[in-house]
């Protein structure tokens, strides 16, 4: 339990900035294609809307535009992390396919993964990120696709994503995520190898350092 808790928070603050979507990325995603003049400027309407936090505002502006316009990526991609902050996972989850399907990045991906993961749903998230991963791979997307594998308890799966994870990031935040994964795995030896990293670095983030020492307490 305590190891799936500290997981957990590694990579909270994760999930919600990973939804802060970038709306010029996306746009061009879709090949620079200029919306009709209408349409352009419902959709500057919502994307202030958007930016302002304005949920349901935005989310009727949104669903205007797609009346007129019914692939467009940048509304789908919003509409999803609205429904997100609305904990309503599983439109959510329907907005990102349907994205991820118009402009299929590591930005769409990773989106999808983690309405999936939100929604329970570990084994599609799990997928979602290795597709993000292979388009962008990033520390925090390989901290993501081991988070779900920990919920599906694949061990040899989820070992090897964090690793990866600290190759690309190697602070303090991310060794402690593999030090708690070595201990869910029952790797004393690799455990105590982190843990005596994380000794080294404490004297300047002494709040990563674990409170027991691995060998004793596995």
């Amino acid at each position: 339990m305590l190891e799936l808790l500290v997981i957990v928070f590694a990579v909270v603050a994760f999930y919600y900035a990973s939804l802060r979507f970038d709306a010029g990325a996306q746009r061009a995603a879709m090949g620079g294609a200029k919306a009709p003049t209408q349409v352009a400027r419902m959709l500057e309407l919502a994307d202030r809307l958007y930016a302002e936090r304005k949920w349901l505002a935005a989310e009727k502006a949104y669903l205007e535009v797609l009346k007129r316009d019914h692939k467009n990526l940048v509304s789908y991609s919003h509409l999803g992390v609205i429904y997100s902050a609305q904990k309503n996972f599983a439109d959510a989850i329907e907005c990102f396919k349907i994205a991820a399907s118009l402009g299929p990045s590591a930005t769409t991906w990773q989106n999808l993964g983690l309405a999936y993961f939100e929604h329970h749903d570990f084994a599609q998230a799990a997928a979602a990120f290795e597709r993000a991963i292979i388009a962008e791979p990033s520390a925090q997307r390989y901290l993501a696709v081991g988070r779900a594998y920990k919920q599906l308890g694949d061990i040899p799966h989820m070992i090897p994503a964090l690793e990866r994870a600290t190759e690309l990031d190697p602070s303090a935040r991310v060794l402690q995520v593999l030090f708690e994964g070595y201990k869910a795995a029952g790797d004393k030896q690799k455990a105590a190898e982190v843990y005596y990293r994380l000794r080294d670095m404490a004297p300047a983030e002494p709040k990563d350092l674990p409170k027991h020492h691995p060998v004793r307490n596995i």
